[in-house]
């Protein structure tokens, strides 16, 4: 239920190259999801992603590596990026606006937050979701 999740091509990909890729790592504290994005250079004789940048992190990590990851994306028709972030078999995760576990998580497609998400005053992680 870990490893690779999505790889998604950004709405204007012809335009920027951006190419999104979804997955399960090790961290802190355990295991959980993160999305990044990079520039998909074709340029070169063999094709390579630049500028990856890490643009959203699955909080908290937990202990077990199975269990639920979600990290699944898409982007919607105003070009925000949804992602499913997995309560990981805990399931009071999602009922804690400290952790993204167990939310739909709604970002900017350079993983900013868009000012009008709903819970934009209950705290950083919430604004996320």
């Amino acid at each position: 239920q870990g490893g690779l999740g999505d790889v998604v091509l950004h709405p204007d990909f012809a335009k920027n190259q951006w190419v999104y890729l979804s997955y399960a790592e090790q961290g802190q504290g355990g295991y959980g999801a993160v999305v990044v994005r990079g520039k998909l250079d074709l340029t070169k004789s063999t094709p390579q992603l630049t500028q990856i940048k890490k643009i959203w992190t699955q909080v908290p990590k937990f202990s077990s590596g199975q269990g639920h990851y979600g990290h699944r994306i898409i982007f919607g028709s105003d070009n925000k990026l949804w992602i499913s972030s997995g309560e990981r078999q805990q399931f009071n995760p999602a009922q804690d606006m400290k952790s993204n576990a167990g939310k739909i998580i709604r970002l900017n497609d350079d993983g900013s937050i868009p000012s009008d998400n709903p819970f934009m005053n209950q705290g950083e992680i919430a604004k996320q979701a």
